[in-house]
């Protein structure tokens, strides 16, 4: 259909008529960078619906076009995830039951345990992506959590170029608020193919916490939207924004109080409190009450469930360190008709944000004033209680964490500048000025060493953890599994999503200390060695997967991570497979039939015209990105390739080129990639081009290199590789390919031969080569800092998704799909 206008189509997709500044936020020539919002004012739908509205439905052309291919929302925490993917499925399906030509627009979610790739092929395709901050910063440094390190340049390319970012509830990213808005600078800076955005939301957002090195000359002057009168005085938001709920000061408070050990054995502290929210709990109505820590909360449960019984209210506990398929089961419960008897629910930040519930009786102990404006929200949210009442508990030094003492001393001294029995509506509450500090900001610098994804000879990587989120506030995802033998077998099922948990690093640690007392360890899978490595404390980073058998424990479906061994872990049965790209093996294991070197370029090439069609990108790079995929695979032709493929079956013609067998041979030389071999054999065939530029040559050689992930930036030999016996102990050699080793006259494709080539390794090396050229290196390096290295990490890219695409297409085929 043709909608008329956006409060149509914002009605169509949502149910309710959009506020006065929903509709500006769709309709304006410029979007927003800054959005401070209260609670309760529909944030979420803002931004989706806009973005949906301006990149299809916009009257002007021009928005149309100016708005980025790709959604990426970002969030700090899993719960917000979950809540927006659903929020975002429901508005598509909506719009989607009215428009016929409404486009599919995937949704993906990334976050520790579910990090699917299929999302990555869809360069061309609108998305939206939504993810934690750990998952999409991490990925946007080139360094993705729980993504293969051949994986790394295709989502960092992905979510630089013709990407709308979206932070939301920023107020409690910490150290991912600084990196975000550097990126969004360096994006200007440096360039990227497509347009890039980014837009920031916060009920209590401040300008100058984006005045970071790089972006404060643009933080300044950037639109700041904002609630208006009109949006003030409409009935539904009248409501919400002035809704009665009176503040009062409660003991006991966290002041030398001392946590219990064991969570099964209340604290002093929770026996009292929950005498106290027992006594104020009504029937038929929510009491919720939030701690600042999973173990508080998990102690205080425990007190309430000892003592709850006589009034007969349903108990809920959530926090984040939960297996989702026991978090699904609590919020259906939440979501669950409220019982006679009333619900009561003991939380951690996770009930901040995201979640649409609305408590009649609040507790809430001292935290900054950003997470308590949040935390006030959850109280008669939709003013539907004639009075609602929050108590809040004071915090010591001692029991600060994982909050600043400094900034919970400034929010005690807002909460005792409001009277007694003044209610704290949004409307009613004090203004208030939150400074924010990057400890660690992302320079230049920074991000043009991450674009090199080569390990150091340690195997040790460039630590990004302290550009994600402070260090002691990072997550480990923990699954849990059964087998008989010492260690897991290598087929043991990869971890999925539903029975993973994430655990806090310094609790995860304290468990694996008293594991390692007893002689029991965890595992982490090594997808470069193919095996399974125990974890220590050196070996443990942001995002890490680790393998726990199921008599270790840690875990009560009640109480979500416990660190403590009581019960047996009840595994989820999942089917067999293997983990995941094996270096040593080049050759597309699960490919299902012989296919020439000529017909899978002729394929690669068809897909990249394709991608490019859809892309629009300048018509001097086109060409560029077509010689590279005719000749991405011409390594094939080496000796050790087409050894493997006469190995792997019964060759159809062993005169021919071949570029998939059906078979699954390792090749005969360990570490050989064919990548380096065509890149290698294209420099020095590149003459037979009439006016290919040296610059040009570069680059193509580049993206043929790089079209696995695996020969990048820099190339070397690795400790453990072994030239052919009859060779002499200096000659060259790198990624299994030695000087004087060979690729055969073959048949790339669309009429173009590549000769017989002796390849020549001189560029590897440090330094100019004998003939007077630049190494590798040194090209690689001019290719970062001349295009930029979102730029290149984009063409890289395009050329890696052709080949992709071309090889499932061919499979897909051969079986009839």
């Amino acid at each position: 259909m043709q909608w008329l206008n956006y409060k149509e189509f914002f009605q169509k997709a949502t149910g309710y008529e959009p506020f006065p500044y929903q509709v500006k936020v769709a309709e304006i020539a410029d979007f927003p960078v800054f959005m401070k919002i209260p609670t309760g004012a529909g944030k979420t739908a803002t931004v989706i619906l806009a973005w949906i509205w301006r990149r299809f439905y916009h009257p002007d052309l021009a928005v149309r076009k100016a708005t980025p291919r790709r959604l990426v929302y970002c969030l700090p925490m899993r719960t917000l995830v979950e809540q927006t993917r659903d929020n975002t499925e429901e508005f598509i399906k909506n719009i989607a039951s009215t428009e016929q030509l409404f486009p599919t627009i995937p949704v993906q979610i990334l976050m520790g345990g579910e990090t699917g790739q299929d999302w990555m092929l869809e360069v061309e395709k609108e998305q939206i992506i939504i993810g934690t901050q750990d998952m999409l910063l991490s990925a946007a440094l080139n360094r993705g959590y729980g993504l293969s390190r051949f994986r790394w340049p295709v989502a960092f390319a992905l979510l630089q170029n013709d990407c709308f970012w979206v932070f939301d509830e920023v107020q409690l990213m910490g150290a991912g608020l600084a990196t975000g808005t550097q990126l969004e600078a360096f994006r200007r800076k440096l360039s990227v193919y497509g347009k890039s955005q980014s837009v920031w939301m916060s009920a209590t957002l401040e300008k100058d916490w984006f005045n970071t090195v790089d972006f404060e000359k643009y933080a300044q002057n950037s639109l700041m939207c904002e609630l208006s009168v009109r949006d003030e005085t409409t009935p539904v938001l009248h409501q919400r924004l002035n809704a009665n709920k009176i503040l009062y000061k409660v003991s006991p408070d966290l002041t030398n109080a001392k946590p219990s050990k064991d969570y099964s054995k209340p604290s002093k502290y929770a026996k009292e409190l929950t005498e106290k929210i027992l006594g104020k709990h009504r029937k038929k109505t929510l009491t919720l009450v939030i701690v600042n820590k999973v173990k508080r909360a998990q102690e205080l449960y425990q007190a309430l469930l000892k003592n709850a019984k006589n009034t007969g209210a349903e108990l809920l506990l959530l926090h984040s360190r939960f297996r989702p398929q026991d978090k699904q089961i609590l919020k259906n419960k939440l979501t669950n008709t409220m019982p006679q008897t009333g619900r009561i629910v003991v939380a951690t930040q996770v009930v901040e944000a995201g979640l649409d519930i609305s408590a009649a009786v609040l507790f809430t102990e001292l935290a900054p004033w950003a997470s308590l404006v949040q935390r006030f929200g959850r109280c008669n949210r939709r003013g539907e209680y004639p009075q609602a009442e929050i108590y809040w508990l004071d915090v010591d030094k001692n029991n600060a964490p994982p909050y600043d003492f400094g900034e919970l001393e400034s929010a005690r001294k807002t909460l005792q500048s409001i009277k007694k029995g003044q209610s704290v509506a949004p409307a009613k509450l004090p203004p208030v000025k939150m400074p924010f500090n990057a400890t660690h900001v992302l320079r230049s610098k920074d991000i043009r060493e991450l674009f090199d994804t080569s390990p150091d000879l340690s195997g040790n990587d460039i630590d990004i953890a302290r550009f994600i989120r402070e260090q002691d506030d990072s997550d480990v995802q923990v699954y849990w599994r059964e087998w008989a033998e010492k260690e897991p077998p290598a087929d043991l099922p990869a971890s999925a999503r539903e029975e993973i948990c994430t655990v806090q690093i310094a609790d995860f640690k304290e468990f694996l200390k008293n594991n390692i007392k007893t002689n029991v360890p965890v595992w982490n899978w090594d997808y470069l060695e193919g095996q399974w490595l125990k974890v220590s404390d050196n070996n443990i980073y942001p995002g890490s997967t680790i393998l726990l058998h199921a008599k270790q424990g840690g875990y009560e479906a009640d109480f979500g991570w416990t660190g403590q061994k009581k019960n047996e872990i009840q595994c989820l049965e999942m089917p067999k497979k293997q983990k995941g790209e094996d270096i040593t093996v080049d050759h597309a294991a699960a490919d299902v039939d012989w296919q020439t070197l000529a017909e899978h370029s002729d394929d690669v090439v068809n897909e990249l015209k394709k991608i490019i069609n859809s892309l629009g990108l300048p018509a001097e790079i086109e060409q560029t990105l077509i010689l590279a995929c005719r000749w991405h695979d011409a390594g094939k032709a080496h000796q050790v390739f087409q050894e493997t493929m006469h190995n792997s079956g019964e060759v159809p013609d062993k005169a021919e080129i071949w570029a998939k067998s059906p078979g699954n041979c390792r090749h005969s030389v360990k570490y050989f990639r064919h990548e380096l071999a065509s890149a290698l054999a294209f420099l020095q065939n590149a003459g037979s081009y009439k006016n290919l530029e040296t610059e040009n040559c570069d680059l193509i050689a580049y993206l043929i290199a790089a079209h696995h992930g695996k020969v990048r930036l820099s190339v070397r030999s690795l400790p453990d590789e072994e030239l052919p016996p009859e060779l002499k102990p200096e000659t060259r050699i790198s990624c299994g390919v030695w000087e004087g080793s060979k690729t055969k006259l073959a048949n790339i494709g669309g009429g173009f031969w590549v000769p017989a080539t002796k390849l020549n390794l001189q560029l590897l090396e440090l330094g100019i080569t004998e003939n007077g050229s630049k190494s590798w290196l040194e090209g690689t390096l001019g290719l970062r800092d001349q295009f930029g290295p979102f730029k290149l990490a984009f063409l890289e890219t395009l050329v890696r998704l052709a080949d992709m695409r071309a090889s499932a297409l061919f499979e897909k085929n051969k079986k009839g799909g």
